[in-house]
């Protein structure tokens, strides 16, 4: 009996493996940095493109920083971008999401490193990033952050 138990308790996927894929949700990318371990600057802002429109390397976000005012500081800083595709993720093929960071206007979730800022994406929707965010997006993350009901 243990053994066959061992056997489907290996065959389980984890969390991140069987998660179907999710649209981007600001308020539930704030719940998942604030429940993290890990520290997270919340920017409203885009990565520096070239005069072609092509990103810049490497990665350069500019626009305003979440505090608890609003996003009222401003942020220029390098990034580190670093794409995964969990195993088993359905739905995560690289067409889906090139291997590099949205164009335009992001509401991003940042690690804050040792060694500097890292975005991390993973899975064919990110966590991390909330590309074209609106309005109430940003509402929704100075909500948060201010304690207030986030949802």
């Amino acid at each position: 009996m243990r053994p066959l138990l061992a056997l489907l308790l290996g065959l389980t996927p984890t969390l991140a493996e069987a998660r179907p894929c999710q649209l981007p949700s600001a308020a539930r990318s704030f719940q998942l940095a604030a429940a993290s371990p890990l520290f997270y600057a919340v920017i409203h802002g885009q990565f520096d493109t070239d005069a072609t429109g092509r990103l810049i390397q490497p990665f350069h976000l500019t626009g305003q920083r979440l505090t608890p005012s609003g996003f009222t500081t401003r942020f220029s800083e390098p990034v580190t971008y670093s794409y995964v595709c969990p195993k088993g993720m359905e739905g995560c093929p690289t067409y889906i999401r090139a291997p590099e960071p949205a164009q335009g206007p992001v509401l991003a979730f940042i690690e804050i490193t040792d060694q500097g800022y890292v975005l991390t994406e993973q899975g064919c929707w990110s966590e991390t990033v909330v590309a074209n965010p609106s309005p109430q997006d940003l509402a929704t993350v100075t909500a948060c952050i201010r304690g207030e009901p986030c949802q």
